[in-house]
């Protein structure tokens, strides 16, 4: 079990296996969109590409992750109070902070992206900041 600081104001969150799982589903789920997104709107083809391949990873990641959770299913029902402050730490810790925001990010984002490197640098900048809110 991982012990999670949120804030000076909130207690302590008790994070289990399945916790993690359920947080992971949700960054790959909210990278899909982004780069499903991004992939669409990109005028430059190598920039689609790169937005292209980068969804395909986090389908991968997803379908992975999804069948970790199955395992863990018979046990997690035995025991499962912990949604709430899953539900709890997505809402207050990582929603809106690791991928740009798809309401926000439009076309005329995606056309300033005008090279291959560019796209991958929005594809390596979203997953450092990944590492950085499940660091804190």
């Amino acid at each position: 079990m991982v012990k999670e600081k949120e804030t000076e104001q909130d207690s302590s969150v008790n994070l289990h296996c399945i916790d993690a799982i359920e947080i992971s589903l949700f960054i790959e789920k909210q990278g899909l969109g982004f780069y499903e997104m991004a992939a669409k709107n990109a005028g430059n083809p190598a920039v689609k590409k790169i937005f292209t391949q980068l969804a395909e990873e986090e389908k991968e990641h997803i379908q992975s992750l999804q069948t970790k959770a199955r395992f863990l299913q018979p046990v997690v029902l035995k025991k499962s109070n912990s949604r709430k402050s899953t539900d709890h730490f997505i809402a207050n810790r990582l929603k809106g902070k690791v991928f740009p925001d798809r309401k926000t990010w439009n076309a005329e984002n995606c056309a300033g992206i005008s090279s291959d490197l560019e796209a991958l640098e929005v594809g390596i900048q979203s997953e450092k900041r990944s590492i950085a809110v499940l660091s804190e």
